[in-house]
């Protein structure tokens, strides 16, 4: 009897899979769920308080960088063709950038009517940001649309979590929050959610179909927030401070990202992915800790312990906190919880 021989399935074979299975995750769990468009003439702006200074850096901070989602959109759209991922496209097109072109503009007319800033300051500050283009979004040329879809996941996560915690902060100060800036929150936090639970759906079933450690490790360990690049003026961990002031709950991200990168690559990955992204980091004692590490990374009865303690530390700096948005266990638990997001927070 003849050995018969199966061959890998094809790259097309893979890619008609992988969008079979995006178009269907986008029509049945995204877009029944409609969207919550920003409609600055709907806020109550005869109601502003102004709440205090922490917010409206915050804010500042959020219009700059959300001046111009049109490069990152191109690369994506471009990794798309190439992948022959159309429902990566629609979704980037026909969703993602409409959104985001909105967000820039209630914290704009939030910070001007409250006194924060002036029309020509915010003007000057997203021309700056709008003069770049497609070759200088930081993403890289060559990134495929595994690596875009990663990339966007967790920058949509940590903008959800972000403005999350902007509109707890306002609700702490009691009676100087100000109701039409937790509004503004709010429907940003609606949005930015919807975005990361798409890009982690698209990241899995590409996984699923085409699970390449390499693009993974490469997306992951060299991340960089648009702050680092549209915002250069700024110290480096300017966003960071900013997250302090307001309750950004770092922990809680860290989590459910470690939760997603062990369940592709396991700890023995996640020490990879670590070292290799404290080697890009601006810190040069933080680079030096991660070239001494790194080779421990590659140690096969090292490396899964290495992880582990990786996690430990992490639990230790920042903390083990309770989950406020979602657990994390799986896709259908994070589009659930959109359900709770037709209601005011």
């Amino acid at each position: 009897m003849a050995l018969t021989i199966f061959s890998p399935r094809s790259t097309a074979d893979r890619q008609a899979a992988t969008e079979r299975d995006l178009r269907l995750f986008y029509e049945t769990r995204i877009l029944p769920r409609g969207t919550h468009p920003l409609d600055e003439t709907k806020y109550a702006w005869g109601q502003l308080t102004g709440a205090d200074q922490n917010l409206a850096d915050v804010s500042s901070l959020a219009v700059k960088i959300e001046a111009h989602p049109g490069p990152a959109a191109e690369k994506t759209v471009i990794a798309a063709e190439v992948s022959r991922l159309p429902t990566l496209a629609r979704f980037t097109t026909e969703r993602w950038l409409p959104e985001e072109r909105e967000h820039p503009n209630g914290l704009g007319l939030w910070l001007i009517k409250a006194g924060y800033r002036t029309q020509d300051y915010l003007e000057y500050e997203m021309k700056t940001v709008r003069s770049t283009t497609r070759e200088d979004f930081f993403i890289g040329r060559g990134f495929t649309a595994l690596q875009v879809s990663i990339y966007s996941m967790v920058q949509e996560l940590l903008t959800a979590h972000f403005y999350f915690a902007g509109y707890l902060y306002n609700q702490s100060l009691g009676a100087n929050s100000d109701p039409t800036l937790g509004r503004i929150f709010s429907d940003l936090f609606k949005q930015e959610f919807p975005h990361f639970s798409f890009y982690r759906g698209a990241v899995r079933i590409m996984w699923k179909h085409n699970p390449d450690k390499d693009e993974l490790k490469e997306a992951l360990a060299g991340f960089v927030m648009p702050t680092r690049v549209y915002a250069p003026e700024y110290p480096t961990d300017y966003a960071g401070q900013l997250g302090k002031r307001v309750g950004f709950k770092t922990g809680e991200v860290v989590d459910i990202l470690r939760e997603e990168i062990v369940s592709y690559v396991g700890h023995s990955g996640l020490a990879k992915i670590a070292f290799g992204y404290g080697q890009r980091q601006p810190s040069l004692p933080l680079k030096a800790v991660a070239y001494a590490l790194t080779p421990l990374a590659y140690v096969p009865v090292v490396s899964n312990g290495a992880g582990h303690l990786l996690v430990k530390a992490s639990h230790a700096l920042f903390g083990v906190e309770k989950r406020s948005l979602e657990d994390s266990v799986g896709t259908d638990s994070l589009m659930n919880h959109l359900d709770k997001l037709d209601k005011p927070l």
